[in-house]
């Protein structure tokens, strides 16, 4: 058998990530493809989400802060935005508040991102 020297993210963890991987693909895949500026905006936030999810997988303290404000933003623009809201913005205030409070409420999600990077594979 092989023994296995990797840890894993805990469960709110990997939950979050789940969320945020799906909400990104769903906003990229309605976003505008018509030219080649919003290829090239829709490219460059690409990475910096494959950065931030790899981060959090990582148990990286900078990403979980970054990702939580961005969900707060993403909460307080969808209220600010429009007193109809329709149901793409309001799954996406959904995801943004359940990914903010998987990185912040469960024990095991701060644990993960307290802990020191040092044997982390």
């Amino acid at each position: 058998m092989i023994q296995q020297t990797k840890r894993r993210p805990p469960r709110p963890m990997m939950a979050a990530l789940a969320v945020l991987i799906v909400g990104y693909a769903t906003v990229i895949a309605y976003g505008p493809w018509t030219d080649a500026a919003s290829v090239a905006a829709s490219l460059i936030a690409t990475a910096i989400v494959a950065g931030l999810i790899y981060g959090l997988w990582r148990g990286n303290p900078l990403a979980q802060s970054i990702v939580v404000l961005a969900m707060a933003g993403n909460l307080i623009f969808g209220f600010l935005e429009d007193v109809r809201i329709g149901w793409l913005r309001a799954a996406n205030m959904v995801a943004a508040l359940v990914i903010a409070l998987l990185l912040l409420v469960p024990r095991s999600s701060r644990r993960w991102v307290a802990a020191p990077l040092v044997g982390r594979g």
